[in-house]
Parts: C-alpha cells; structure tokens; sequence
C-alpha cells in the first residue's frame, strides 16, 4: 500500500526512490528530453510541496494537485510512476488507491503522461480516454 511521505522526512526515504527517478530520465533519454528536470528538481518539488510522494516496499508514484487555469477544477496529475519490480506495472495496481486519493482530494479528473508508446492500449483499459498528445521537439 502507498503511504504518503511528508516532505520534511525525505531525506530519510530519498536514497529508495532516486534510482527509481534515474532510470525514468534514462528512458527518456530516448527522446532528448532528459534536460527537462533532474532528480534535485524531484526532490525540491516534493520538499516545497508542489509535489507528492507516495511510496510502498513495490514502488513510488509522485503526484501533483493542479488547478486547471481555464475551469478552476482540481487535477490529480500522476507526474512518475516506478516500480522496484520490472515485471509490474505500479500504475495499474494501484489505480484504486490513486483514484480514491484524487477523490478525498476533491480532485474532478486524474491525468498522466507517458511517451511508452505502449501505454496507450493500458491507459484506456484503466479507464483513461485520450486527450491532447504533446510532441516536443529540440530547434
């Protein structure tokens, strides 16, 4: 079960989650966004509280409570998602746990990004529909 972690105690958790985030940079290495953010950028979001960290023996999902700009409507955006577990997919196994935090959040719609190409199939079957797809581009 993800526990949330209260920021003033990640130093305490921090060396269990950073390679997780190494590997997520790793994979997108792929697609030359690596520069968008690095681990230090994870860490100071969750110590200043932009972001969350919930993190189970299984894995960490890291959210963020925005509000959309045009509706004022609370978001639950799940920013990254690791599993200490190749084989498992911690999204998908703890979508109930997220769906009901988004929920006790007030939160009017849950979102995610990936560019695994393969998710897309997974996201619907969770429930999720399609939305805008960003493309970037380095110029």
């Amino acid at each position: 079960m993800l526990q949330q972690i209260n920021p003033l105690q990640l130093n305490a958790v921090w060396y269990q989650i950073k390679d997780g985030i190494e590997e997520i940079l790793d994979y997108l290495n792929y697609s030359s966004l690596q520069e968008l953010w690095i681990p230090e950028d994870v860490y100071t979001s969750i110590r200043i509280g932009e972001s969350i960290l919930l993190l189970s023996d299984d894995g960490f999902v890291i959210v963020q409570i925005k509000n959309d700009r045009f509706t004022g409507q609370k978001q639950f955006f799940v920013w990254l998602a690791h599993t200490f577990d190749p084989s498992r997919n911690i999204m998908e196994e703890t979508q109930p746990y997220l769906e009901n935090l988004a929920r006790q959040w007030d939160c009017q719609m849950m979102q995610f990004s990936s560019n695994r190409p393969g998710f897309r199939k997974k996201a619907l079957e969770m429930g999720y529909s399609n939305g805008p797809t960003i493309y970037s581009k380095r110029v």
